[in-house]
């Protein structure tokens, strides 16, 4: 997790938080109730619909520290009665002083967690959570929860759950759920694994298939965008509240990454999404994004005793480097040629990803450029399973091309 720059976990999901009740993760490890998932194939379907409670609030915080990264927290907004969602707001930030507050104390932790980042509840208006799931109903559950929840720490900022993925019903949310929360909230949750790219199903056998399904995949994020931009101005027509809610892309991903080993196809999907991300994340109005979810499904594999960054992961850690960077104009005349470039005080990182199936791409670098480091992410194989080669190649030996299904990353001076 801190190889791939994680800066905010969110946690217990997703689907998981409308099984989980937070104060279960109290008692010991050894009697705390095992949660059930509502629908066994949604949470876990290799154990029998059941998680047995080993991690609790205390433990995901202490992982939140230890790589560096803010914690975001899912209330269960189903079970949980608005005064137990204000419980758990004491516990994780209220001070000795408080009944909650004491309690975290006296299991070590006397120091406020000061958790910030608050969802009232996970995919309410999708029919496979638990809960009031029309906007109405939801709307009127989280705005209690809400005001409990701001009675306890007032500096909360909170997220609406809701229906807003284009493959489901964001019109009507936009129009009923948005207006009764606009000004309570600061962002709505959206989700979206693109299940458009999928319809005719994905051929990783033929070559025609092949290159057909890493087509559609690349294109992917251009889909995404058109989609954000419909869902911000839906939101946008709502009022002026609506208008300054944020988004947050609570959940993104593709969803057969959750049933293969991720591979480079998926890794270029990555860097192209991280890219859009971070051209346009100012103009939709969206500040937070979440890879859902990284562990055994996407971004890292986890053995027995081991384990490694995907083709995903190793994305990731490579396109880290743009954080707390300011955006420079870029641009590739190339359709199939990414690229991406942010300043950093006296170094600059340019990113460029090549999206072409089989094509070698050739660039050239203005003259004046001072290259100071040369990252290369290589592939031979898109096949389930594959990983890139990586690559560090001395500053003065800037290939003039970029291979096919490849990312290259150039570290240069500021002059």
């Amino acid at each position: 997790l801190k190889e791939i720059g994680a800066s905010v976990l969110r946690w217990p999901g997703g689907n998981f938080a409308g099984e989980y009740h937070w104060k279960d993760g109290l008692l010991e490890r050894d009697i705390r109730a095992a949660q059930m998932s509502y629908r066994t194939v949604e949470t876990h379907p290799h154990t029998h619909g059941f998680d047995f409670h080993e991690i609790a609030v205390d433990d995901f915080v202490a992982l939140c520290r230890e790589i560096g990264a803010q914690p975001y927290i899912t209330i269960n907004l189903a079970w949980d009665s608005p005064k137990e969602a204000a419980q758990f707001v004491e516990y994780c930030n209220g001070s000795e002083t408080t009944e909650w507050g004491q309690k975290r104390a006296k299991r070590g932790n006397p120091e406020p967690y000061g958790v910030k980042y608050w969802s009232l509840g996970n995919e309410f208006g999708l029919g496979h959570m638990e809960g009031p799931n029309t906007p109405r109903a939801y709307s009127e559950k989280a705005l209690l929860c809400a005001e409990q929840m701001k009675k306890v720490d007032p500096g909360l900022i909170l997220f609406a759950s809701g229906a807003y993925s284009p493959e489901h019903d964001s019109a009507l949310w936009a129009a009923e759920s948005l207006p009764m929360l606009a000004g309570k909230i600061d962002y709505i949750s959206y989700h979206s694994y693109l299940p458009r790219v999928f319809q005719n199903g994905m051929d990783f056998v033929t070559d025609r298939g092949l290159r057909e399904s890493y087509n559609r995949i690349v294109a992917a994020p251009k889909l995404t965008l058109e989609d954000l931009w419909k869902l911000r101005a839906m939101m946008d027509a709502k009022g002026e509240d609506a208008e300054k809610t944020a988004i947050s892309f609570d959940e993104w991903n593709l969803f057969f990454a959750w049933y293969h080993k991720p591979c480079v196809i998926e890794g270029i999907y990555t860097a192209l999404m991280l890219e859009m991300f971070i051209r346009h994340y100012e103009e939709i109005n969206m500040p937070m994004a979440m890879y859902f979810e990284p562990v055994n499904e996407g971004a890292i594999l986890v053995y027995p005793f081991t384990s490694e960054l995907s083709a995903n992961g190793q994305v990731f850690g490579l396109m880290k480097n743009h954080i707390g960077g300011t955006l420079i104009p870029a641009q590739s005349e190339d359709k199939e040629l990414h690229c991406i470039a942010s300043s950093h005080g006296e170094r600059g990182i340019l990113t460029l990803i090549n999206a072409s199936y089989d094509r070698e791409i050739w660039f050239c670098l203005p003259e004046d450029v001072k290259v100071t480091d040369v990252k290369l992410l290589l592939s031979n194989s898109i096949l389930h399973g594959s990983r890139f080669e990586a690559v560090s190649l001395p500053a003065g030996q800037v290939p003039q091309n970029i291979e096919p299904h490849s990312v290259m990353q150039i570290e240069y001076a500021n002059l």
